[in-house]
């Protein structure tokens, strides 16, 4: 019965990481970062390694400025931190936020997923939240219709649709 927010981080440039510095180095940082992130997330928060160089925390929120804003506290806190080796390291936040029980555990994911993808997009070492990144990419998709059908057309509700915005115009337009 709570709200929740899901997040997904990615450590930005991770590869080079392994690349300049090996797989030693790199597995300490993994580690090194997961104790960041939980020392700085609460007791019921849930923190997992999803794969590779991505985590997933899960975690309980009122509103999506206080997601971003308990993200973007950790994204800094990992941002000051000197890692193995002297390494600066920084991490991209893809935010999810659930406000009821019907969102399932994979649409949230794929939301902070995409949400992680907008963040790389932008520069990295940054919050994205779901809502932010799909305002953002929604595409522009026109429907043409003849003249005569226009009228019946416009009085159906159009869906609402994660990706795109959908219009519907004259044939001739």
């Amino acid at each position: 019965q709570r709200t929740f927010g899901l997040a997904i981080f990615d450590i930005d440039h991770f590869k080079r990481i392994n690349d300049l510095h090996g797989h030693p180095t790199g597995d300490l940082v993994l580690s090194e970062l997961a104790t960041i992130v939980q020392q700085a997330a609460r007791l019921d928060d849930e923190f997992i390694r999803f794969g590779g160089e991505e985590f997933i925390l899960l975690f309980s929120a009122e509103t999506v400025p206080q997601a971003v804003a308990s993200m973007n506290k950790i994204r800094e806190r990992v941002e000051r931190h000197i890692f193995a080796n002297g390494l600066k390291v920084t991490v991209s936040i893809g935010l999810s936020f659930a406000f009821d029980l019907l969102t399932s555990l994979a649409q949230a994911t794929a939301e902070a997923d995409e949400a992680l993808y907008q963040a790389k997009r932008n520069g990295r070492n940054q919050v994205v939240s779901y809502s932010t990144a799909i305002s953002i990419e929604k595409i522009p998709v026109y429907i043409r219709v003849e003249q005569g059908l226009l009228k019946q057309v416009h009085t159906l509700d159009m869906p609402d649709h994660p990706k795109y915005h959908i219009e519907v115009i004259p044939l001739d337009d």
